[in-house]
C-alpha cells in the first residue's frame, strides 16, 4: 500500500476544529468519489475524537471508531485483511462499493472487543493496533517527491468567503489534576496488612 497524490489544506488556522476539518474532509471525499474515508483515533494535540463521527454524520454514512482490525467481506464470501496490498473494496474484486462489507473489530471497556459490519459507504477512525509500522526505504522516500501534491484553500473549496474560517471553541486553561497526598501506614504482619486493605475497600 502506497500514496499516489496527497491533497494539502491550507486556511484552517493553526488549531483547525473538528468541524471544519470534517467539512473540509466531505468537500473532498465528494469531489474525489471516495467511497471510504480512514482517520486516526484522534488528534495527537487535543485529543478530540471528533472529526471521524462529524465527518459520518456531514456523509450521512455509517461508522466505526477505534478500529483494531478490518477484513474485507466480499459477495464470494472471501474475507481479505486490511494490510494485504492490491485488495482494496470495489476495485480489484470488481464488485460495487455498495456490494462490498467491512468487518471491523475495536476494544471497548474490560479488554473485550466489538465486532461490527460495515457497508460502503462508511468512514472508520484507526487504533493504533491496525497495523504495526514498517520502515520506508530511502528508495520511496526519494519516488515521494515526484508525487503529486495538490494545494487548496479551505475557504474556496467550502465555497465561503476568505475570513470566515473562525474558532467556535476556546481553551481556558490546562491545568494538573490536585496532587494527592497519602500518609505512609505501617503494619506488623500480613494480616494486618490484609485486614487494613478490607478496611479501606481495597479487597473484598
Amino acid at each position: 500500500m502506497g500514496v499516489d497524490r496527497a491533497i494539502l489544506v491550507e486556511g484552517l488556522g493553526e488549531s483547525p476544529e473538528p468541524l471544519w476539518v470534517a467539512k473540509v474532509l466531505h468537500k473532498i471525499m465528494t469531489r474525489e468519489r471516495i467511497s471510504l474515508a480512514m482517520l486516526g483515533r484522534s488528534a495527537s494535540d487535543t485529543d478530540d475524537s471528533q472529526t471521524g463521527p462529524m465527518l459520518a454524520a456531514l456523509a450521512n454514512w455509517p461508522q466505526a471508531t477505534f478500529a483494531s482490525k478490518i477484513e474485507w467481506t466480499f459477495p464470494e464470501n472471501k474475507a481479505s485483511s486490511a494490510g494485504t496490498p492490491g485488495q482494496t473494496p470495489g476495485s480489484t474484486q470488481g464488485d460495487p462499493p455498495s456490494r462490498v462489507q467491512i468487518k471491523v473489530s475495536r476494544p471497548v471497556e474490560d479488554g473485550k472487543v466489538e465486532t461490527m459490519i460495515l457497508s460502503l459507504p462508511a468512514v472508520i477512525t484507526c487504533d493504533l493496533r491496525l497495523n504495526q509500522p514498517r520502515t520506508v526505504r530511502l528508495q520511496d522516500v526519494m519516488k515521494s517527491q515526484h508525487k503529486k501534491l495538490e494545494t487548496i484553500n479551505a475557504s474556496s473549496l467550502l465555497g465561503i468567503p476568505p475570513g470566515t474560517i473562525t474558532q467556535h471553541t476556546r481553551t481556558l486553561c490546562i491545568s494538573d489534576p490536585p496532587s494527592r497526598r497519602l500518609s505512609p501506614v505501617t503494619v506488623s504482619s500480613v494480616s494486618e496488612l490484609i485486614t487494613k486493605l478490607k478496611a479501606d475497600g481495597i479487597l473484598p
